[in-house]
């Protein structure tokens, strides 16, 4: 069995696990080319798709790019004909929409690429914790998922250079933002926080607000500088392909007790419970 793509008008088998910008970012002379959506696949259901569609022609029209209902569902019918022609492995897709030609009408045949990849995260990364890093440049248009991510790729490689999994944004003033790829929570004096403003508002971390909620956790959405992130008791990323993952060092100082704690834990587990009930309840 193969994994597939859309591109140039076409479902076609992937040959490369390489989508054009995971590692160069995009260059144009002005303007955002494009937004872009990734969504975890498994056992041929792409989770939350709903969520992660709507933020998709969302974050499109905020960037001026305009797609009719019918090329929508168009769009839509092309994602699941792709799941569905590949295997049943659990892998991500990265669904693009183009805005690199200015004054057209939106072309699926031009304007539209999706990619599967796969991801290497290791089962010890969520039973040990990883350790990030805290990179000093926060993203421009952060609230939308462009695909003009310098700023995300050049704080992940320096991330990787210093022996982190991740890097966490934070300004001149050290506020804390998210991190490239990610959301970031901590639990500090028994309450979750998480940075509110600045940062992408991801699919997993509404969920984990939910569920917070649901459970009776206190969470407060605020702005917070990075003291108080590495005074936290228990530090976590959330992301579509990440899920919920620990972190137990940041800049290598330990946070907490150096092992991912009892709510971090229990965060993950009812994450992860979500995520197959609603791959169970989707199933074809």
């Amino acid at each position: 069995m193969a994994l597939y793509k859309f591109e140039d008008g076409k479902i076609q088998e992937s040959t490369s696990d390489v989508h054009p910008f995971i590692n160069s970012p995009v260059e144009i002379p002005t303007g955002n080319p494009g937004v872009f959506t990734t969504n975890l696949v498994k056992d041929r259901v792409p989770v939350f798709i709903e969520d992660h569609i709507e933020r998709l022609f969302r974050n499109a029209n905020s960037i001026g790019l305009q797609i009719d209902r019918d090329t929508r569902k168009s769009i839509e019918d092309i994602i699941d004909q792709v799941i569905v022609k590949g295997d049943n492995r659990e892998y991500g897709i990265r669904s693009v929409l183009w805005n690199l030609y200015k004054n057209h009408e939106f072309d699926i045949k031009q304007d539209f690429t999706l990619y599967p990849f796969n991801f290497g995260f290791r089962d010890e990364w969520y039973y040990d914790g990883i350790s990030v890093s805290l990179f000093g440049w926060p993203r421009e248009q952060a609230h939308v998922k462009s695909i003009l991510w310098t700023t995300s790729l050049d704080s992940e490689r320096w991330a990787q250079k210093k022996g982190s999994k991740e890097a966490i944004l934070v300004d001149s003033d050290g506020i804390v933002y998210e991190g490239t790829r990610s959301n970031v929570f901590w639990i500090y004096k028994e309450v979750v926080e998480t940075p509110s403003t600045g940062i992408l508002k991801g699919v997993t971390r509404k969920k984990i607000l939910d569920i917070c909620g649901k459970e009776g956790i206190i969470i407060v959405e605020g702005t917070y500088n990075s003291n108080r992130l590495l005074d936290a008791e228990e530090v976590f990323l959330t992301g579509t392909t990440k899920r919920v993952m620990p972190v137990v060092k940041i800049n290598n100082a330990t946070i907490g007790t150096g092992k991912p704690g009892k709510l971090t834990r229990f965060l993950m587990e009812e994450y992860n419970n979500l995520v197959e009930n609603y791959i169970t309840e989707h199933r074809k």
